[in-house]
C-alpha cells in the first residue's frame, strides 16, 4: 500500500513538473510571437514589454539596455498601470540606471536575478520606500544575456508580494537568455539595414552625378551659347539654342521620372525578377522610343530572388539602358535571360551602337564601377564586351545561390 502511495505521489510530482514546464514553454512561445511583426526597434521593445506584463501577470514591465558609453542602462520601453503611477520626477531620475547602484553589479556581472521586497528592504536596495508609496510591493529584475554578454535587464513590478522558487530563478535566466539573443539579433539586422541604406545613397548620388548632372550642365552650356548669340544679334542661333534647351529639359524630366520609378522597393521579402525586368524594359522603350528585343531561354517558371537582389539587378539594368541612350547612338537593343552550365543566371543587354574601348573609360565616369559594386552585393559579376563600331554587350551573372526557378502551377 505504501509503495502505491509513493508511486502516486511521484506521478503527481512528475505531472506537476511537466505541467509547469509546458506553461513555461507556452510563455516563451507567446513572447516570440509578440514581436515577430514589429516594424522597428521601438515597436519591438514595446511589443516585448506588453508580452512580459501579460506572461508574468505583473502590474508593470520595463526593458533597460546599456547606453552607448556603457556606464548606465537606459529605459527603452515600459507598459502597465504601475509604470503610469510613477511620478515624472521619479521616472526622470531612473530613466538611466547607473551600473554600480544597489545590487545591480551582481545582476550585470554574475547574472543573479534581483528579488526586491519593498516591505522588507534589503540593505543594498535603493528607493524601496518611493516604490512602496506608489503601490509597488515587489520588484523582480533579471538580466538580458546574449553570448555571455549582458545587454541590460527586465524589470517586473507587482502590487502584491510574490513567491519565487529555485525553479523560477532558472526560468527567469532562461527567459533572459532567449530574450537577449532575440534583441541582439534584431539590433544586428536593423544596423545592417541602415548600412545598406547608406550604401544605396552613395550609389544613387554617384548615378545622379553621372546622368542628371551631365544633362543639366549641357543645358547650362546651351544657355551660355544662346546668350552669346543674342548679344551678337544672331536670332536664328538664339531660336536653335532655345529648342536645344527645351529638348534637354524634356530629357531631364523623363530621366527624373525614370529614376523615381526605379527607386520603388518591392514590399515582399522575395520578388519575381522576370516581370520586374519586363516592366523596366517596356518603360524605357516607350519613354525613349527605342526598339528592345527580348529573349528568355529558361524552363517555364518564375525567377525568385531576394528583395535586395531584385533591387540591385533592376538598378544595374537601368544604368545599362541609360548608358546606351547617352553614349552609344544605338537604334536597337537586345536582351536575353538564360541559365549557364553552372546554374548561374545570365542577363545580357546588347546594342548596335558605336561601341567603345572599356580600358579607356575616364575615371570620373562612375556608372560601370557602380554596376560592378551592386553586383558584388549578391555575389554576382558584370562583364563588358565592346569594340568601336561593333556595339556593346553587358552581361550580368547572378550566382545559383542567389536565385531560384519556381515552377508555375
Amino acid at each position: 500500500m505504501s509503495k502505491q502511495v509513493e508511486s502516486c505521489e511521484e506521478y503527481a510530482l512528475l505531472q506537476g513538473s511537466v505541467c509547469m514546464w509546458r506553461n513555461h514553454a507556452e510563455r516563451i512561445v507567446e513572447l516570440c510571437e509578440a514581436s515577430i511583426w514589429s516594424k522597428d526597434l521601438e515597436s519591438y521593445y514595446h511589443d516585448i514589454t506588453v508580452a512580459l506584463a501579460s506572461i508574468f501577470s505583473c502590474g508593470g514591465a520595463q526593458i533597460y539596455l546599456f547606453n552607448v558609453t556603457g556606464n548606465a542602462l537606459t529605459e527603452r520601453s515600459s507598459c502597465g498601470r504601475l509604470c503610469d503611477t510613477i511620478g515624472k520626477n521619479f521616472e526622470d531620475q531612473f530613466s538611466a540606471v547607473p551600473v554600480d547602484i544597489g545590487r545591480m553589479p551582481g545582476l550585470l556581472k554574475d547574472h543573479q536575478p534581483i528579488f526586491m521586497d519593498c516591505l522588507h528592504k534589503h540593505p543594498d536596495d535603493v528607493n524601496a520606500e518611493n516604490l512602496l508609496e506608489r503601490g509597488i510591493k515587489n520588484v523582480v529584475c533579471f538580466p538580458l544575456i546574449a553570448r555571455g554578454e549582458t545587454l541590460g535587464f527586465v524589470n517586473l513590478m507587482y502590487e502584491d508580494l510574490q513567491e519565487w522558487s529555485d525553479d523560477s530563478h532558472g526560468y527567469l535566466l532562461l527567459m533572459g537568455r532567449m530574450l537577449g539573443a532575440a534583441i541582439q539579433r534584431t539590433q544586428f539586422f536593423k544596423n545592417s539595414e541602415q548600412a545598406q541604406i547608406l550604401e544605396e545613397r552613395k550609389y544613387l548620388s554617384a548615378e545622379i552625378h553621372d546622368t542628371l548632372a551631365h544633362m543639366i550642365n549641357s543645358m547650362r552650356l546651351e544657355a551660355e551659347a544662346t546668350m552669346i548669340a543674342y548679344e551678337k544679334g544672331d536670332f536664328d542661333a538664339v531660336t536653335r539654342g532655345f529648342r536645344r534647351q527645351e529638348a534637354i529639359g524634356q530629357q531631364v524630366s523623363i530621366a527624373l521620372r525614370a529614376e523615381m520609378l526605379s527607386l520603388r522597393t518591392p514590399s515582399e521579402q522575395t520578388g519575381e525578377l522576370l516581370s520586374d525586368l519586363d516592366e523596366c524594359l517596356d518603360r524605357f522603350s516607350k519613354q525613349w522610343i527605342l526598339e528592345i528585343e527580348k529573349s528568355v531561354m529558361l524552363d517555364e517558371g518564375v525567377v525568385i530572388v531576394s528583395t535586395q537582389t531584385e533591387l540591385q539587378v533592376v538598378r544595374i539594368i537601368n544604368e545599362c539602358l541609360t548608358n546606351v541612350l547617352r553614349h552609344s547612338a544605338a537604334t536597337r537593343i537586345k536582351t536575353s535571360v538564360m541559365e549557364d552550365d553552372e546554374n548561374q543566371l545570365l542577363i545580357s543587354i546588347s546594342d548596335d551602337g558605336c561601341g567603345f574601348d572599356p580600358i579607356r573609360i575616364p575615371p570620373e565616369r562612375l556608372g560601370i564601377r557602380i554596376m560592378k559594386e551592386r553586383a558584388r552585393t549578391f555575389g554576382g559579376e558584370v562583364a563588358i564586351s565592346s569594340e568601336a563600331g561593333l556595339g556593346t554587350t553587358v552581361t550580368l551573372t547572378i550566382p545559383n545561390s542567389a536565385w531560384l526557378l519556381e515552377a508555375q502551377i
